[in-house]
This record gives C-alpha cells, structure tokens and sequence, in this order.
C-alpha cells in the first residue's frame, strides 16, 4: 500500500519513478539527478525527501555531498513497484 499511495496516489508519481528508475543504477546526489532526469533541482529535492521519509531511500554523506540509494525495503520490493508503474496511467 505504501508503494501505491507514494508513486501512483499522487500528481508527483511520475518523477519519483523517474528518480527510483534512475537509482536502480547506482546512488548519485541531487545536483546529478536534477540533470541526469532535466528536472528541477527544486522538484527532485522535494521527491526525494518524500522518497527518504517512506524509507524507500538511504543516504550517504551529507549537505551537497549527499548521495542517495535504494533502501533495503524497496530494493526488495522492486517488482511490485515495476508492476505498480505499468498498471498506473499516471506514472507513464
């Protein structure tokens, strides 16, 4: 449930895949995934924090330095959310 109401119960679902998609590859910081997605740095802050305090983020470092990478909890669960994100309308 924690997975739907974060990526697909909300107008924001979109970019928090698009986040959650990227980290599959690696952690990188805010700075590198507002560039990497071509979004702002803004926006990819605001979805992260959201991301972090579902606990479906870890980070390493701090301040600018700050990295993040998929939480045990979602890295676990990655087929329920690839299966969440082609269901939903929203998040495609």
């Amino acid at each position: 449930m924690l997975l739907w109401s974060v990526f697909a119960g909300s107008r924001g679902c979109i970019n928090r895949v698009k986040i959650v998609s990227r980290l599959q590859n690696g952690s990188c910081n805010t700075n590198q995934l507002s560039e990497e997605l071509g979004l702002d740095y803004k926006v990819v802050q605001r979805h992260i924090n959201i991301l972090v305090k579902n606990n479906l983020l870890h980070t390493i470092g701090d301040k600018y330095g700050m990295s993040y990478f998929l939480s045990p909890k979602l890295e676990s669960n990655m087929h329920v959310f690839n299966e969440m994100v082609e269901k939903s309308n929203n998040c495609k």
